[in-house]
């Protein structure tokens, strides 16, 4: 699994630039019911669920599983989420101050 938080993990305080052209903080978020950031080339605000979004995203008519919006669903209805985690699909998140490939040395991919 590439470097993230655990499921059950608090989320911690940041500050992101988001493709509307502001910055956004973890509390500008605290009325929502759900918050989910969404990393491309991103309740209690504990994680519920990391990793793609669907499983084919250069294709979509290939698309089979909308993982996302699973999880969503599930956790909207109150109930746990039944696969918490898969794969991520796309760019790796880039880490100020880290070169533009490096990645935490206990990050992995699922198999």
């Amino acid at each position: 699994m590439a470097f993230t938080l655990e499921i059950g993990a608090k989320a911690p305080d940041f500050t992101l630039p988001a493709t509307d052209g502001k910055t956004y903080r973890l509390n500008d978020f605290s009325d929502a019911d759900v918050l989910v950031i969404f990393f491309t080339c991103n309740k209690q605000r504990k994680l519920v669920y990391t990793g793609r979004a669907v499983d084919s995203p250069r294709d979509a008519s290939r698309i089979s599983v909308n993982d996302l919006e699973r999880a969503l669903d599930e956790h909207l209805a109150g109930n746990p989420v039944s696969v918490p985690l898969t794969n991520p699909i796309g760019c790796t998140v880039k880490w100020e101050g880290k070169d533009s490939h490096w990645i935490p040395p206990d990050a992995c991919d699922l198999v």
